[in-house]
């Protein structure tokens, strides 16, 4: 992975930047489509993590 997925990936995880700006990044070629759906991944069981955890 790059500098910059692993830039991209911590704020789309906090929630600093938006799908549709990680779709912009693929445009002008700094993520590719797999890294940014890696990322969407990661948020989903980032998300799945904090939901189990707030139940206890």
């Amino acid at each position: 992975m790059s500098k910059t997925y692993v830039k991209w990936l911590d704020r789309f995880l906090i929630n600093w930047c938006t799908l549709e700006q990680l779709e912009k990044l693929v445009k002008i070629k700094q993520l590719t489509e797999s890294e940014v759906q890696l990322m969407i991944k990661a948020k989903e069981e980032h998300e799945k993590m904090e939901a189990e955890a707030m139940e206890f």
